[in-house]
């Protein structure tokens, strides 16, 4: 009940915070800021050029320069680069689920008359139903 209670509490107030006043006038936007922004076209930014074919080297990152090289060296066909990306997609859904708890139902129902009444005009009957429910979840400590 204190849960309840504490978050229709904590939503209300929420609400309240968002709230404007009765006197409320938003602020004037400054005329320099109003000012569509266009680019100069002689600006050094602006370029129908292409980019150059090794455009990560302008990061003159070297870790980046060894993964675009095994990259390069790795995929040399396009569907081989397709195939090798399902293949790791595959083994991370595969691991995320490993990480997931894993649920299992079962059941099974028998039915079954027992030989000869113990009582005349009996009829001595067994009913056995089983339901299961497994829940496993491996914890990750290290």
């Amino acid at each position: 009940m204190h849960i309840r209670f504490l978050s229709i509490a904590v939503s209300a107030l929420a609400l309240a915070a968002c709230a404007t006043g009765p006197d409320y006038a938003p602020k004037a936007i400054p005329p320099s800021a109003a000012a569509p922004f266009v680019m100069a076209q002689s600006s050094p930014l602006v370029s129908d050029a292409q980019p150059e074919s090794n455009w990560w080297r302008l990061y003159d990152d070297p870790v980046l320069d060894g993964l675009v090289r095994d990259a390069l060296a790795s995929n040399t066909d396009i569907r081989v680069a397709i195939a090798r990306l399902a293949k790791a997609r595959g083994s991370l859904r595969e691991e995320r689920g490993a990480r997931e708890p894993q649920i299992g139902a079962s059941g099974s129902g028998q039915y079954g008359r027992l030989p000869g009444p113990s009582i005349p005009g009996e009829k001595r009957t067994d009913v056995q139903v089983d339901v299961g429910l497994n829940v496993a979840y491996e914890v990750d400590l290290f």
